[in-house]
């Protein structure tokens, strides 16, 4: 008697849920990071949304990181927009006020400095750009957040780069070996594969979320991801 679907099965469901698991924190995290610092500032209206800003994903405890904006001139004039950049404390937050100069075309790319004497809430580090108007281009307005862990034995980008890579192989390696142990799929296996195929595409998106810092995105995919487990378990058990 073959046994070897037998064991293939389990290993798959091993694997892809711990694929699973790892994914949903790492997107779960950097959407509570967008979502702290929606919330953190204050309100600040603004015209339009200040899409070039960005935050490093992780910092560890013995790094520094930028935040950036990409801002350009499509003017033909000079132009010298005040940028209010405000940035966490455990006290009272920052604020940096400048007024760099764009020549007529210009892009240029501005930069200000965290580390961990920026945390707050004990694992985040927020940011809030404000560029205001200048003659005919709108003000700009952008917040985002860095999850800090304070690991010094690894710099942020390795971290983040490690767990997004292992989940995805977890993930793969899971499929793998559910598709080759259930060749035919038959009996109640065609619900199992379909609802992986839903985890799947939703950890996924909510990845993707998380990396563009699209918070409500990713909570919305963390909620469903959640009712998803949820159900998958309460069907097994009712089947069991």
């Amino acid at each position: 008697m073959n046994r070897t679907p037998k064991l293939t099965r389990p290993l798959g469901i091993a694997f892809f849920s711990c694929g699973i698991l790892a994914d949903m924190l790492l997107f779960a995290l950097l959407s509570w990071a967008g979502l702290e610092a929606y919330f953190y500032f204050d309100y600040m209206p603004a015209e339009k949304a200040l899409t070039t800003l960005r935050c490093p994903f992780v910092l560890t405890s013995h790094e520094s990181g930028l935040v950036t904006v990409t801002y350009s001139n499509p003017s033909r004039l000079t132009l010298a927009p005040q940028v209010q950049t405000e940035i966490s404390s455990p006290e009272l937050y920052r604020t940096v006020n400048t007024m760099p100069s764009f020549a007529p075309g210009e892009t240029k790319e501005l930069q200000w400095t965290i580390t961990s004497q920026d945390v707050v809430f004990g694992h985040l580090i927020l940011a809030e750009v404000y560029v205001s108007p200048v003659y005919d281009t709108p003000d700009r307005e952008g917040r985002c957040g860095t999850l800090w862990v304070d690991l010094p034995m690894l710099t942020g980008s390795e971290l983040f780069a490690g767990v997004l890579t292992a989940s995805l192989l977890f993930m793969a390696l899971g499929w793998g070996l559910w598709i080759s142990g259930n060749r035919p799929i038959r009996g109640g296996r065609p619900e199992a594969t379909r609802a992986m195929l839903a985890l799947t595409s939703i950890v996924l998106l909510g990845t993707i979320a998380g990396v563009l810092g699209w918070w409500l995105l990713g909570l919305v995919c963390l909620v469903l991801t959640l009712l998803l487990i949820l159900s998958t378990l309460g069907y097994v058990i009712q089947r069991g």
